[in-house]
């Protein structure tokens, strides 16, 4: 039977010097600062889709308040529910519900 010898240190450290090299070269061994910028690319990113989803909120919001207005505007000018609806694409049920809403029809000329 022949004696297999085992590998010397100098033999493994190499083997390893060799393992690691060629990983360095196929990019699969990435550095910690890689890592690091590569987190704060990817935090950077959900922060600014963040505060983009809270901006589009606040500008619904604003939007939904001029279409009121503007509803109640034509309302009191004597347009019909029809007539305010279409152009604002405001369904007849919706107008219905803001008229009723006496907090967003209200004269706001006569109140103090």
């Amino acid at each position: 039977m022949p004696e297999h010898s085992n590998p010397t240190i100098e033999q493994l450290a190499e083997a390893l010097s060799t393992i690691a090299q060629k990983l360095a070269d196929a990019g699969t061994s990435p550095s910690a600062d890689t890592v690091a910028s590569s987190e704060l690319q990817r935090l950077d990113e959900e922060m600014r889709i963040k505060r983009t989803l809270v901006q589009l909120k606040e500008t619904r919001t604003e939007l939904l308040h001029i279409e009121r207005a503007l509803a109640e505007l034509a309302l009191r000018n004597g347009f019909t529910l029809r007539q305010v609806g279409v152009p604002l694409g405001v369904s007849l049920s919706t107008l219905s519900k803001w008229k009723a809403n006496q907090r967003f029809f209200t004269d706001e000329s006569t109140s103090v």
